[in-house]
Order: structure tokens, then sequence, then C-alpha cells
């Protein structure tokens, strides 16, 4: 078979065609290629394009977070100070957005992005592989040279079977080491190197958008505008529904010694006891900033941001990029997907707003003031 059939109509697209005789397919066929013109017109689909990762990884070498360190104290340099005589409005919210791009600059120019993580035996053992197909296909072509010799067609032979024996024998020890790496993390209970794993494998997940129902249910609603729309009217029944409060509780409660100690600023020591209890490894907020940025930005970054916190603290008034949250739909697997409630959302903070509320609630655990509170909170309260 040394042809290709293609439409009458199509002929004149067909630009050569040739059989390549030096390649081994692994059979007694040869490789038939065709140069053909075709003009092919996709569908347009308007795709966001994917957040690139930090290789926050690299932080935990001494090199790149010094590096990460240098760079961002040049950048955090030239960022004014908070001024304390004549406050400014706005001036909170704008030297932390100044911060939050000195950070993601200053890991973009020194640690760089993530690259391609998924894994295949083919390519793992790459050099292996290229030496056995090298050996196979110079056999090859001594056949080629002389078709009528018996000796070079069966070393030809033996030589793709042992080729193709050690491929197979290759992808299965691959395999077997990896099924072992990842019920080691299993076991372990390491969940992020288990799933990491395991994305590494099958590669990124495909995400689509699913028609979702209206209010009533009578309608499937396609449109992706108005799906978000949906999904916006859904959480927002859902988490800012009216809340019924007994104010009538307040009276049961026993008057004790005001505490002093909960209205003082933040200190320094307390944001850093807090920002190192951020875990890594987590997803970001709508900024966009890993907590490790945080975790590793030396001291300078932790001074500045305890500036910008008792600044929040003494003014009241918290930037909009701390109080918003992007929430992220995972279904239940259980029940109609197009419905709402069939589905739940988790809201993914900024990192900051974290370190920030996390200080609170140290500040105020412990005590009968926090027994109080909680007791109150389950009482006043009813969803």
């Amino acid at each position: 078979i040394d042809y290709v059939i293609v439409r009458k109509s199509d002929l004149a697209d067909v630009m050569k065609t040739r059989a390549m005789r030096s390649a081994d397919c692994w059979t007694d066929h040869r490789l038939i290629v065709s140069d053909m013109k075709m003009v092919l017109r996709p569908p347009r689909r308007r795709r966001q394009a994917p957040r690139k990762k930090l290789n926050c990884a690299a932080l935990h070498d001494e090199g790149k977070k010094r590096a990460f360190h240098e760079r961002l104290n040049e950048l955090l340099a030239e960022i004014p100070h908070i001024s304390v005589v004549d406050p400014d409005p706005d001036e909170v919210e704008t030297t932390w957005d100044c911060m939050t791009s000195a950070m993601l600059s200053a890991a973009a120019d020194t640690v760089g992005l993530q690259g391609r993580k998924h894994r295949d035996w083919f390519d793992e053992n790459s050099t292996v592989i290229h030496e056995l197909l090298a050996e196979k296909n110079s056999a090859h072509n001594a056949v080629l040279r002389n078709p009528s010799s018996v000796i070079l067609r069966t070393r030809f032979r033996e030589l793709r079977s042992a080729a193709q024996r050690s491929l197979r024998e290759l992808e299965n020890q691959w395999w077997v080491s990896l099924a072992g790496e990842i019920q080691g993390f299993a076991d372990s209970n390491d969940t992020h190197n288990f799933y990491d794993s395991l994305k590494r494998i099958y590669g990124p997940s495909s995400h689509s958008i699913v028609p979702v129902r209206n209010s009533n249910g009578d309608s499937l609603i396609r449109d992706r505008e108005k799906i978000v729309e949906r999904w916006a009217e859904h959480f927002d029944g859902l988490l800012n529904g009216g809340i019924q409060s007994d104010h009538t509780v307040l009276d049961e409660l026993d008057n004790r010694m005001v505490v002093q100690q909960l209205d003082l600023p933040p200190t320094y020591a307390e944001i850093q006891h807090c920002v190192a209890r951020l875990k890594n490894n987590k997803a970001t907020g709508g900024d966009g900033l890993p907590a490790e940025l945080l975790k590793y930005g030396g001291e300078q970054l932790l001074r500045r941001l305890h500036e910008v916190i008792v600044a929040i603290w003494e003014r009241e008034r918290v930037p909009q990029k701390w109080k918003d949250a992007n929430i992220i739909t995972i279904f239940k697997n259980k029940g109609d997907r197009s419905i709402c409630g069939n589905s739940r959302g988790i809201s993914l903070l900024s990192v900051a707003g974290k370190g920030h509320a996390g200080k609170a609630h140290c500040t105020y655990s412990g005590g009968d003031n926090a027994r109080d509170a909680m007791w109150l909170s389950s009482k006043s309260f009813h969803c």
C-alpha cells in the first residue's frame, strides 16, 4: 500500500506524496507521507487565560530565598510609608496594593513560574529508549542497504524484539515505582503530594461551565453571563439571608472587668507569629498572593505588613481586597448537577486577610470573655 485516497474535489490540495523506506514502523508496511494544503477553520472560543502560578517551592533553596529578599527589599524601599500626621483614607489600600505588586514582581524575577508537571514514563527514560531505538534503526538501515542478507534480517528481528521487550519492562517498572511513591504519600497522610502526583499523571483537569436551573427550577440557563448571575443569586441568598437575633440574651450576661489588652494594636511579634502559622501550598485569593511570599519575605516585609495592620487597627478600615472572596463551586456528587443547591462553595480569601483575622482570633481567644462570646453567639443568632 503506497497511495493516499482523497476525494476528487480535494485532489488539488495534495502537493506531494512519497513512501519513507527508512522509517521503521514495527510493521512490514511502508510509511506514507503526504503534503497537503488544507484550510481548517476551527470554531472561535473565548477562553480565559489561566493564572500563572509562582514556583514557591524554590523558596526552600537558600540561594533563591536570599535573591528574593534582596529584590523585594529594593522594591519595598520605593514604597512610601503610611503617614501618621495627615492620614489619607485610601492610603492603606494603596500601600497594600503596592506591596502586593512588589512581592509578585520580586518572586517572578527570582523564583520564576511553575513549569510543566505532567509525568510520562517515556520522557523519564528518554536516554535509555534513545539508545535502544538507535541500535534497532541501525540494523534496519543495514537491511535496507542489503535486502537479500538473511543474517542482517535475523539480527534486525532480534533487536526489534529485544527493544519491544525492554520498552515494556521500562514502562512496567516506571508504573510500579510511581504506584509505590503515591502509596507512600497516602500512608503518611501527605495529601498535597498525593494529589499532586495524581495530577502529574493525568494532566490538568478540564473545566467546563455546566448549565444551571433558575431559582424556580423550571428552566435551564445556558448563557455564560447569566450562569454567573444565577450563582451570585444563589450564594447571596445562602450567605446573606435574614438572620433573627434575640437581644434579650444580653441581659443574661454577667458584667466582668474590661480587658484593656484587647484594644491594644498588634505587636510585631504577634504578626510574626500569625504569618508563621500560615499553611503552604494553599489556593490564593483574588490578589493571587501565595502564603509562601509572606512567610519567606524576610524581616523588612514583616515590618511593612505590621505597619499596614496597625494602620488598619487604628483607622478601622480594612482594604477591600482583604474582604473580597472568590467562591469556587464543588459538586457534591449527588443529585442533579444543574441545581445550585447540590453544590457547595468554598471561599478563597486574601492571605494577608487571613493573617489579620488570625491576629484578632489569637488576641481574643481564651478566658471567660471568649466563653461568654461563644455562648452569646449560640443563643442570640438562629439561621
